[in-house]
């Protein structure tokens, strides 16, 4: 009966999308997530296609937006997770010689390590502190992305506060500046997660990667994000909504992920052992998505910790702890 109940939600959702655009077809903000940078001669030919047509806003001040009835415009935001290097290397002078906002989210261990995985034979660089603290200085934003980044849908709500509130707090005193944006890893999150950050005081939005907008009078601090249509799309026409199939899709496939599906451990390859700056103190994961994420061995061996002795990995009710 769930899918039912899931066919009956997905429908409502996208009938409310579809009289949402109807009623007021500037009434959305679209937020664009990237991981590694467009080049730098494609994000202008962006820039230039979406001045006229959309209005230009940071996560702080779209959020301000949305208490309001009417926009003049449709609102644009570029977010960046992991902070890749293309990210400073391409991107970082355009959004900052053109003035477009962006918010860029940081998992520390990356940047302590120097590389993030995209897969598990792909290692790509990251930005350092001080290039960090240049997008900064450039006006750009910075949220927190985990520490370690994990699935926290398979994290306790208290090992989710940890790692969402350590991360912020890591970056604040690498920048020397508030960090109030967060970026769920690969859009995975709980139900009791994300209703602890609608509670939590110190945090104005947690970004997903569920496809689809975000409108004039919406309430709550979850943002959608949508990644950056493909080359040569006309940003003169409107961006459509997703289809109900989309919407379904999602929905039943976030229950699937919140099943709890156990993580699945497998070593390093050697080349990413070479890559590391540190040595013998984390391991490799694959989250339910087959995405690869890093999860640290000491956290989970601390003392007085139930660890699985196969994994290290330290579990209660198969959530990490």
């Amino acid at each position: 009966m769930k899918l039912l109940a899931d066919v009956a939600d997905s429908t409502k959702e996208w009938l409310h999308h579809r009289w949402r655009r109807l009623r007021k077809p500037n009434g959305y903000w679209c937020i664009l997530y990237l991981h590694a940078a467009l080049p730098a001669e494609r994000l202008r030919m962006i820039a230039h296609a979406t001045r006229d047509d959309f209005e230009w806003v940071t996560l702080t001040r779209g959020l301000e937006l949305t208490g309001e009835r009417e926009w003049q415009r449709p609102l644009l935001t570029f977010t960046y997770d992991d902070a890749d290097y293309s990210v400073f290397e391409e991107a970082l002078q355009v959004h900052a010689e053109l003035k477009m906002p962006a918010a860029l989210f940081v998992c520390p261990r990356y940047i302590e390590e120097g590389v993030r995985y995209v897969s598990e034979d792909e290692v790509r660089r990251t930005m350092t502190w001080a290039q960090i603290r240049e997008w900064r200085a450039a006006g750009l934003e910075v949220g927190a992305h985990t520490v370690n980044h994990i699935p926290l849908n398979q994290a306790s709500v208290r090992r989710a506060k940890e790692e969402i509130l350590q991360s912020a707090r890591m970056i604040e005193d690498q920048i020397g500046d508030r960090v109030i944006h967060f970026s769920y890893p690969w859009g995975c999150y709980s139900d009791a997660v994300a209703q602890w950050i609608e509670d939590e005081p110190s945090i104005a939005s947690a970004v997903t990667t569920e496809f689809e907008y975000n409108y004039a009078g919406m309430q709550g601090k979850h943002l959608r994000r949508r990644p950056p249509p493909e080359a040569g799309f006309d940003w003169s026409r409107r961006l459509r909504c997703s289809s109900l199939y989309q919407i379904l899709h999602r929905r039943h496939y976030r229950r699937v992920l919140n099943a709890q599906v156990p993580v699945f451990f497998y070593e390093q390859p050697e080349q990413v052992q070479r890559a590391k700056r540190t040595t013998n103190t984390w391991e490799r994961t694959v989250c339910p998505t087959g995405l690869p994420c890093v999860a640290t061995q000491q956290w989970y061996d601390r003392p007085g910790a139930n660890t699985d002795s196969t994994s290290g990995l330290t579990k209660k009710d198969g959530l990490l702890e």
